[in-house]
This record gives structure tokens, sequence and C-alpha cells, in this order.
């Protein structure tokens, strides 16, 4: 029997979501529960849960009503960086994305330990005091990592020496073809906040953490009293360098390449504060 009585539903009433309404005292309760399954499948082929839980278009550029609602909903917790090892090889690894690989072609493969170990240490660049990560439910999501130009004066390259070891000639090496290149990177200018790396994981990517973490870094440099905010952009990161001149920096400089290794110019970007 059909729901509500009435008799038997033509065999040619198969239920379907257009004519649900219309048709609800002819449907068969298990026709019914198939039909919505199916329904839900259909549906189910066309989105997708990403990392943060949230409904995607599968293979779209557009988006969900409700996806944005549930970036909205997520929001982004910014904390100093903990001088641990975990922390120091998630540092690590950011700055290398960040650097288009050259922490990785400096050090060799274990580039994120040897970089995770200085970290630990206080009182230089890549010291933990230098970083704030990004969380989202819990997870890090993302970093930034800057300094003062005071800050970068009483540096000191003495941890990442001691951590690197033996791979020290490889750094020596890449120092005397670099030495234009290391010059331009090293000089951080009286006044100026120096942006050393912004990172944000895949997943996370286009749903504003990056722009939080660079508001942050403004804002730091600001507290500081600093007039500028400065980052240097591998040249042939195009993508970078048109987002930050969307956040309003111009390129002041350009670097020399390496010795032998071409296309490997840097841009210093900067932006009054």
């Amino acid at each position: 029997m059909g729901l509500g009585g009435g008799g038997r539903c033509p065999a040619s009433d198969t239920p379907t979501l257009s004519n649900l309404p219309d048709k609800t005292r002819c449907l068969d309760p298990a026709r019914l529960a198939t039909s919505l399954n199916q329904s839900v499948s259909q549906l189910a082929a066309h989105v997708v849960r990403d990392g943060r839980g949230c409904l995607r278009p599968r293979g779209t550029g557009s988006a969900l009503s409700s996806y944005a609602d549930c970036m909205a909903s997520e929001s982004v917790t910014l904390r100093p960086a903990v001088a641990t090892i975990d922390e120091g090889l998630r540092f690590a690894r950011y700055l290398n994305v960040a650097a288009d690989g050259a922490f990785r072609a400096l050090l060799g493969r274990d580039y994120d330990r040897v970089i995770g170990e200085a970290y630990l240490s206080p009182g230089h660049d890549l010291s933990y005091e230098t970083a704030v990560f990004a969380e989202r439910s819990g997870l890090i999501a993302g970093m930034t990592s800057g300094y003062t130009s005071q800050q970068h004066e009483q540096s000191t390259d003495e941890p990442l020496r001691r951590a690197a070891g033996i791979r020290m000639v490889r750094m020596a090496a890449f120092s005397v073809l670099g030495r234009g290149m290391k010059r331009f990177i090293k000089t951080v200018p009286e006044g100026d906040y120096y942006l050393l790396a912004v990172a944000v994981d895949d997943q996370y990517r286009g749903s504003g953490i990056g722009s939080t973490l660079l508001d942050y870094s403004e804002e730091t440099g600001r507290a500081a009293g600093c007039t500028r905010i400065v980052l240097d952009v591998a040249g042939k990161n195009t993508g970078a360098r048109q987002l930050y001149e969307r956040r309003g920096m111009k390129v002041e400089a350009t670097s020399p390449s390496i010795l032998l290794i071409p296309n490997t110019r840097a841009y210093r970007m900067i932006k009054p504060l």
C-alpha cells in the first residue's frame, strides 16, 4: 500500500525529487528511500569535504554559499612559536616553501633538521622568537617570521653553524657563489621590519590566513616603531610578487644572481607603515 492508503500506485510513478510534492500519496516507503539515497549520492558526486570539514564544489572554481559560511565560522588564532623540535621542523619547512626551496639547496635534504635545531636557540634570525603560528581548529595552518633591523643587527649565525656541522662546507660554497645575493638579503636598513617568511599549508590557501598573517606582521612592525615593512621574493615567483603588490608593496631593488646559476635574482619589496 502507498503512504496514506488509497490503493496501489501506477508502475509509471517512479519517485523523483521533482515530482515528490505531488506524488506523496503514491510513494512506497522502500522506493522513496532508494530514490532519496540516489539523490544524495548524485549530490555527493559534485562536492567534497576539505581539511577544515567544509563542503566545497568538486572540480570547479565556484563556491557554495554554505562553504563561505563554514569558512567564516572557523576563526584563526595566532600564537607565538614554542621552542620544541617539532615546531622547529614545521618552521623549517614553511621557511623553505616561502624561499622557493632555497634552504634545501643551501643545506641539503636534512635542511629541516638543521634549521629545526637552530630554531631552539634564542638571539638570531631563525629563532623561535621570530615566529608566529596560525591555527585553525587547533591545528597549525601557517606561519610568519620577521624581525626589526635592530634585532637583525644583534643576530648571530652561530646556532645555524653549530647545527649544520659538516654542511658548513656546502654553505661556504654557496656563500662564495652568492656573495652579492647574501649581502643584498642580509642588508636591513634602520627603521625597517624585515618579513623573513609567510607560508600557509596548501589546504588552507584562499581562506584568508595569509592576509591575517600579513596584517599581523605589519602591526608588529608599527608597534616596534618601524617605518617600513620589507621582504625579498624570488624573481621567478611572479605569483607571490603580484600578491604583495596587491597588498601595496612595491619593488625597490633587484639583487645580483648567484654565480653560475641563472634566474636567481630576488626583488626587495617595501611598503610604508
